[in-house]
């Protein structure tokens, strides 16, 4: 799946330009993800959503923001696979192997 956020646009990159291109990034994810605002009438407040489920149509959530490092190091050291493990129903697990 091609990403929409190359290295140069992450936002790591942006608030820190001195990583780029010392911190290895694999761009996974569509970035940045929306805010939603939940009313609560009851109470009069309002509760805000970030939508990191949004940062991919094959498997969303923050994972992604964390695979982008990991994929990126792997890439860097000249890596053709890697290999992830977690428990049974592991989120990282899922995410690595989607992605």
């Amino acid at each position: 799946m091609p990403a929409s956020t190359s290295p140069a646009e992450s936002a790591l990159f942006r608030f820190i330009p001195a990583l780029r291109g010392v911190v290895p990034w694999r761009p996974l994810g569509r970035w940045p993800t929306p805010v939603h605002e939940l009313q609560i009438p009851s109470c009069g407040h309002s509760v805000y959503l970030k939508r990191e489920d949004l940062s991919s149509p094959l498997y969303g959530g923050n994972k992604v923001r964390t695979l982008e490092g990991h994929f990126g190091a792997a890439q860097a050291a000249g890596a053709t696979e890697v290999w992830s493990s977690g428990a049974f129903g592991s989120n990282h697990a899922t995410a690595a192997t989607l992605h």
